[in-house]
This record gives C-alpha cells, sequence and structure tokens, in this order.
C-alpha cells in the first residue's frame, strides 16, 4: 500500500515587477497553510518523503507543511522540472521514488497539480485543487512506478 499527498502552494503574491518563479506567498497563505497544518495533526498524517517544485512558492509551503508532516525542511526534494509542469512531469517524478517510500506528498502548481489528483483517483471527479488544497490518495500497489489512471482510492479531499 501507498498514499500520496498532493497538494497545491498556498498563495502567492500577485505578479507585478517579479518574475513568477520567485514569486513569495502572500499574507493570506498563513491563514491557509495554518488551516492545513493543524487537518495534518488532527490526522496525525505522516510522510516519508516530500517533493516540491523549484519555485519559492512551492518550496514555502513545503517547509511550512514539513513542520506538520514530520518531515525536516532540509530532507525536501526541490525540482525545477515540476515549475508549471504537466501532470505527466509530477507522475514520472512520483515513479522514479525509491519504493521503501510508501507515504509520499508531492507539491506544486496548477494545472498539472490538479490534472494528477484527477487523473490518479478512482472516483472520477475532477479535482480544482485552490491554493493549499489537498488530496490525499492510497493505492494497492507496492511499486510508484505501477501508478496508472484512476489506481488511487480517495481518502481525503481538503480545501482550507
Amino acid at each position: 500500500m501507498k498514499q500520496l499527498y498532493i497538494i497545491r502552494h498556498a498563495t502567492a503574491i500577485q505578479h507585478g515587477a517579479q518574475n513568477d518563479f520567485a514569486r513569495t506567498l502572500d499574507v493570506s497563505a498563513k491563514v491557509e497553510l495554518e488551516f492545513i497544518g493543524k487537518y495534518i495533526q488532527k490526522k496525525r498524517w505522516k510522510t516519508d518523503a516530500m517533493i516540491c517544485s523549484a519555485a519559492l512558492r512551492t518550496k514555502e509551503t513545503c517547509e511550512q507543511l514539513a513542520l506538520h508532516l514530520g518531515i525536516d525542511a532540509g530532507e525536501i526534494l526541490q525540482s525545477e522540472e515540476l515549475y508549471n509542469a504537466p501532470y505527466e512531469s509530477y507522475l514520472k517524478t512520483i515513479c522514479k521514488q525509491n519504493n521503501q517510500v510508501q507515504k509520499l506528498t508531492i507539491i506544486g502548481h496548477n494545472p498539472g497539480i490538479s490534472h494528477l489528483a484527477t487523473f490518479l483517483a478512482n472516483n472520477k471527479q475532477n479535482y480544482n485543487l485552490p491554493t493549499c488544497g489537498l488530496v490525499l490518495l492510497q493505492f494497492k500497489i507496492d511499486n510508484w512506478q505501477e501508478l496508472s489512471m484512476g489506481s488511487g482510492q480517495v481518502l481525503d479531499f481538503v480545501i482550507p
């Protein structure tokens, strides 16, 4: 059995003069992260590994949630390939993970991160994750490479 936490980054500042990759979290992100963090603590969820896009807003989101999921911020894998990537890129990254990892968290951007949740979920629901939205899926697999369309049972869907 494997579990996958799919999370969209928290709210970022508007584009303005800053380039998109370097956008930081907005003040409203604090409320979203507190909500999701408390929810994670209440459920006593833990993860074995975390992966996020290398964009600043996803790194900041990941670092905040790592505390609640039992991961040291230094253990977070950052990938430039996940920056505004299609769901196929997220899927490839997940499939490359060590199979000793039973619970994996991935944090990224729309539309790719939402498409990933929709692709993997077995309930045919269209997941359009809002900022800091989370879908928890469980798979009856031993290897991450076995992930396929509709193979994930939805255990939770959280909107801050």
